[in-house]
């Protein structure tokens, strides 16, 4: 089996930049590209692989659904975000996309479009769903800019787990509005808290399985 990993930092900006958000939908682009080509050479040989993608997209996942319009603000996920995030200067300064690269799974996990892997998608695989208080980004509850996102291609299954690195009340303490970001630096070295997964492959029958820890 190979395995395609990259680490990816999208450029920074809140959802009321659009000149920000247009620069993370063409990264996201290219990003998407990459993986067709490496999947795509992965088929004509008939090789087993793995694509692990990780890092800082700087953008909830609702943003590369929706761009960020009224679609965007109305969504439940953006709507979680504490303290709201400030809107566009005006109707003009939007951005929306002309195709849909990126959906939300039923828990709300992000997948972004990208055949030909096995599902056609890469899936978000640092998903928490435990319910408790989460963030990825200090002075904020609930917004999370970090991910981990995972596809196959010519794989039996790959299944994956959202595990945390920091717990519920360490993420409470870090979204505080006026002590979070000493917080986070303290703990993490970061205004970002880290995320991280489980990743289980299996390549044909039970016997031929691979774990990893991201």
């Amino acid at each position: 089996m190979q395995i395609f990993l990259a680490a990816v930092h999208l450029e920074s900006g809140d959802p009321a930049k659009t000149k920000a958000v247009k620069k993370r939908a063409r990264a996201m682009d290219f990003i998407r590209a990459r993986v067709a080509d490496v999947a795509t050479a992965w088929r004509e040989t008939n090789t087993r692989g793995l694509v692990v993608i990780g890092g800082d997209f700087n953008s909830v996942r609702e943003e590369y659904v929706h761009g960020n319009g009224d679609g965007f603000f109305a969504s439940p996920g953006v709507q979680a975000v504490e303290p709201q995030k400030d809107r566009p200067a005006g109707a003009s300064d939007v951005w929306e996309p002309s195709e849909q690269y990126a959906l939300l799974g039923p828990k709300g996990n992000l997948l972004l479009v990208a055949p030909p892997l096995d599902t056609n998608y890469l899936h978000e695989a640092s998903f928490i769903t435990d319910g408790q208080p989460y963030t990825t980004m200090s002075k904020h509850l609930n917004y999370v800019l970090d991910y981990v996102l995972v596809g196959s291609c010519n794989l039996a299954a790959v299944e994956t787990e959202g595990t945390r690195l920091v717990s519920p009340r360490d993420c409470e303490a870090a979204a505080d509005p006026q002590t979070g970001l000493k917080f986070s630096t303290e703990l993490v070295g970061s205004d970002h808290l880290p995320v991280s997964c489980r990743i289980t492959v299996r390549s044909g029958d039970e016997e031929d399985t691979s774990r990893f820890n991201i």
